[in-house]
Parts: structure tokens; C-alpha cells; sequence
């Protein structure tokens, strides 16, 4: 799901709409939330940044497991990928086990 392209707060002044959306869900799905701190992070082998694509790979690949396990696994893949590197930028990652 994309979601709308303008800012909720901040120096943008854009004014629009939210639109609706809606989506059909299985049992026990995970919803996830996250600011774009977390693929903006720069590190790697070759010092760049994480990228969208390659964070929903990373989610898809821990949603069948504990909720508990998805946090741990996150810390853990946030630090690999950032190593020495200071963190860039805010980040937060909301799951959601419907």
C-alpha cells in the first residue's frame, strides 16, 4: 500500500486530502509502520543507504515469526547494516499482529 505524498506537520505547506484506504488481511497478518529513518540509514559494504525495497524484503522475510523475535531481529539487522556509522536519522518501526 503507498501511502499519500504530503507531510502531516512540518515546513511543507501542501494541502490535500488523506484518501481512505483499505485492504483484506489474513489471520495473525503483521501491519507495519516506519518512518523513513529506518531504510535511509547509510551502511553496508559499500556505505550506502539500506533503501525502501530492500526494508520490505528484510520485513517479509521475519513476519512468520514471534512478535518478540521481529524485534529482536530488527535491532539486530539495523546495527548490522549501520556498523560504525552514526544513526542518520529518526526512526521508528510500528508491527502489528492482527
Amino acid at each position: 500500500m503507498v501511502a499519500d505524498k504530503f507531510s502531516i506537520g512540518g515546513k511543507e505547506k501542501k494541502e490535500g486530502k488523506f484518501s481512505l484506504k483499505t485492504f483484506q488481511y489474513k489471520e495473525r497478518a503483521m501491519l507495519y509502520a516506519f518512518s523513513d529513518g529506518i531504510y535511509h540509514q547509510i551502511g553496508g559494504p559499500k556505505g550506502s543507504k539500506l533503501q525502501k525495497s530492500n526494508f520490505i524484503d528484510f520485513l517479509k522475510s521475519i513476519q512468520e515469526t514471534s512478535v518478540d523475535e521481529q524485534e529482536r531481529l530488527l535491532h539486530i539487522h539495523h546495527n548490522a547494516w549501520k556498523g560504525k556509522t552514526e544513526q542518520t536519522d529518526d526512526i521508528i518501526v510500528v508491527g502489528i499482529q492482527v
